[in-house]
């Protein structure tokens, strides 16, 4: 039966919808003709329209440039004076100011003084030009003209008076149509050949024959008796110099009202011609293609213009939550500054304090989002405490939880391993954004459950899986996978009302995808949604050791501040509030700190620091992007002086390359902003070398998202 469909139908179908293809396409193909004439007229007409705008602009120059050099200073002492020199001195840079060719100055006979267009003679008479006459009438007036030695040009003349005012001579000034630069600009401009006919004759002509311009020869006498005998404009299609064009003749009319000069201008068509003969020859072929093609381009049309819209929805929803938590800050800074109740500004710096941390959190979802997009996300995999990760989690999710009065629980298989090696940042970031949404898209009174079971092993690696369910709105989505795409959102009514980047999803399955993993949901609108994940992860085994030595260390930390007394710090910043967050946060260490505030400043304290028997610098916290000289240029010119000092990049530029830049400079270390104050600590312990005493920590800020202290 199949076959018998294929044969007396599929077949005939395809070979009827070829033959209509090559039909229409035909038929298209004589219509192209026609479009492509239409196209051309159209193309002429503007050009037509541009090519006025050129002359009544360059008229515009011509006059301006009169009228303002006229009254320039000193020009009517010079023509006074009859000196050449000092006017040309005057008007040595007033082509460039006003977009002109040429000046004449000439006294009140109408006697050249100053000519500065080749020949450059002056002394000789133009008394009878019109431009002069008028305005030794006192007249400003602008005409297009020929003169001995400037054949076609548009030229205005304006008087020029004495401080008594005595009419003592007059400034002329224009614009050539008469050189091959002047026709090439055009040509530039309007994409299209160009000549300029001084009478019947090429002048200037950006057609060429025998690979040289067509200088000299004559216009189609024809054409003549329309412009010069009729006075009119010309069009229509001519072959020239053996090549069809789109033809366009401009009489120019002088003072006298005399056509003198032409402007053509010539669109080629024998190519447009010879592809629409091509175009029919292979119709049957391009038809076919075509339609090829016109599927795929449509398919591809349809996919950018959902990516578009969905790229132009996350920019607004993305201004939208970078201003909320920005707005907070700028809104309870200004509380904290006016109000006079301690109470109250407590209350404001804490919801500052909420609000950085949010902010924080959306910057580094787009940095995370950035280094998917240039496939540079990394894993940072050591051994963990697996069951202690979990109950972190926890203490995170209890507090949010709690305030819509959720009932949440965390199961877990008793068959985990109690460590494992892999990375717990990027575990607890997937398990956040989860769970974060699960309590954002679950109303009051409703229930959020974490479960946590081994699918298997297979020598020391195991696969674990997370179901993260919750008794919320439910998600209504034809596409499933479009839920894990970047800027694509399942409903974005929904994302209107409760907020958010978008980004998470994306985020999360980039980095369970990294762990060998996968992740999908199940949903059920209204009754909830169960999103599941799994990770696979090498066991270890030798954890507790490792665990013992490091609670033990913890515990003797705890409470505790190193004492840096005897040592010395060199700050590199460039920014104040930096440089004074830095000191605050350091203050309880009892570190001698200086500063410099950009790299040569650095430089010279560290070379300063290690003459004449001084003591050095003991560590060197050095900001990568500063004026004058950046912290990469610093630490070279550091390291031809001294190869010892430790110097510690400070950045908010963290990505692999960036470390690697920093390393390749001559630094021990790169710090990623904002600071991790424990990282700083460590820092200073590893470097500042002796045994410090230690002193109960100050009083320290508790700045940061759900995981990080951060300052």
């Amino acid at each position: 039966m199949s076959k018998d469909i294929k044969r007396n139908l599929i077949i005939p179908g395809s070979l009827c919808l070829i033959v209509i293809i090559v039909i229409l396409n035909a038929n298209n193909s004589m219509r192209f003709l026609d479009f492509g004439n239409l196209l051309i007229q159209q193309k002429l007409g503007s050009n037509i329209n541009s090519l006025d705008s050129y002359l009544l602009h360059c008229g515009e120059y011509s006059r301006i440039a009169a009228v303002s050099t006229a009254r320039e200073t000193g020009v009517a002492e010079a023509i006074k004076a009859r000196s050449n020199a000092e006017l040309r001195r005057i008007f040595a840079d007033k082509y460039a100011i006003y977009n002109v060719h040429f000046y004449i100055v000439t006294d009140k006979y109408g006697n050249v003084l100053m000519r500065t267009h080749v020949p450059d003679n002056y002394e000789d008479s133009i008394s009878d030009m019109r431009n002069v006459i008028d305005s030794l009438n006192g007249e400003v007036t602008t005409y297009y003209e020929t003169s001995e030695y400037v054949k076609v040009a548009v030229r205005s003349g304006a008087p020029v008076y004495d401080e008594g005012g005595e009419l003592v001579g007059t400034v002329l000034s224009g614009v050539r149509f008469d050189t091959d630069e002047t026709v090439d600009r055009l040509k530039e401009i309007l994409n299209t050949e160009v000549t300029v006919f001084y009478g019947d004759t090429r002048i200037a002509t950006t057609l060429y024959v025998d690979d040289i311009r067509a200088l000299g020869t004559t216009l189609d006498p024809e054409i003549a008796a329309v412009v010069f005998g009729e006075r009119k404009e010309y069009s229509g299609e001519l072959e020239i110099f053996g090549n069809l064009y789109q033809t366009y003749y401009k009489p120019l009319f002088n003072s006298a009202d005399e056509v003198f000069a032409i402007v053509f201008l010539g669109i080629p068509i024998a190519d447009l011609r010879d592809a629409a003969n091509t175009l029919t020859v292979n119709s049957i072929v391009t038809g076919v293609a075509g339609i090829l093609v016109s599927i795929v381009l449509f398919y591809a049309l349809r996919k950018a213009i959902r990516a578009s819209r969905a790229k132009s929805s996350f920019l607004a929803t993305m201004s939208h939550e970078l201003r909320t938590p920005i707005n907070a800050i700028i809104g309870m800074t200004k509380v904290a500054e006016t109000t006079p109740d301690s109470e109250k500004k407590d209350y404001a710096i804490a919801k500052i304090n909420s609000a950085s941390s949010h902010l924080l959190y959306i910057i580094d979802d787009i940095l995370d989002m950035s280094r998917i997009e240039a496939n540079k996300l990394t894993l940072d995999c050591v051994a963990f405490d697996f069951d202690k990760c979990l109950k972190n989690i926890e203490g995170i999710i209890r507090f949010k939880t709690n305030e819509k009065c959720h009932d949440f629980k965390i199961e877990t298989d008793p068959a985990l391993p109690a460590a494992i090696i892999g990375d717990e940042g990027r575990l607890t970031q997937t398990l956040i954004n989860l769970l974060g949404n699960a309590v954002k898209f679950t109303p009051e009174n409703g229930q959020i459950h974490l479960n946590v079971r081994l699918l298997g092993t297979v020598g020391k690696v195991c696969t674990l899986q997370f179901d993260v369910a919750d008794t919320g709105i439910g998600i209504k989505c034809e596409e499933p996978g479009r839920l894990f795409k970047s800027f694509e959102q399942a409903d974005s009514s929904t994302m209107r009302k409760f907020g958010g980047t978008g980004l998470g999803l994306a985020i999360s399955k980039r980095i369970v995808e990294m762990m060998n993993g996968k992740i999908w949901f199940e949903s059920e609108l209204g009754k909830g949604t169960t999103f599941s994940f799994t990770i696979t992860a090498e066991i270890c085994d030798d954890y507790k050791a490792v665990k013992a030595v490091d609670d033990k260390s913890e515990c003797d930390e705890y409470g505790k501040f190193d004492d840096f007394r005897d040592f010395r710090l060199l700050i590199a910043e460039d920014i104040e509030i930096n440089r004074e967050v830095l000191a605050a946060l350091l203050e309880p260490t009892n570190i001698n700190i200086e500063y410099a505030e950009n790299g040569v400043e650095a430089v010279r304290m560290v070379t300063e620091s290690m003459e004449g028997g001084k003591e050095c610098y003991d560590i060197v916290l050095m900001d990568i992007q500063m004026p004058e000289m950046d912290g990469h240029e610093a630490t070279k010119e550091i390291r031809k002086i001294n190869k010892e000092i430790p110097i510690i990049a400070l950045s908010a530029n963290a990505f692999a390359e960036d470390v690697e830049m920093s390393i390749q400079a001559g630094m021990n270390e790169h710090l990623g902003k904002p600071l991790d104050i424990d990282k700083v600590m460590t820092v200073l312990r590893t470097y500042c070398s002796g045994s410090p005493k230690t002193v109960k920590m100050a009083m320290m800020p508790q700045i940061g998202a759900w995981n990080r202290e951060t300052v």
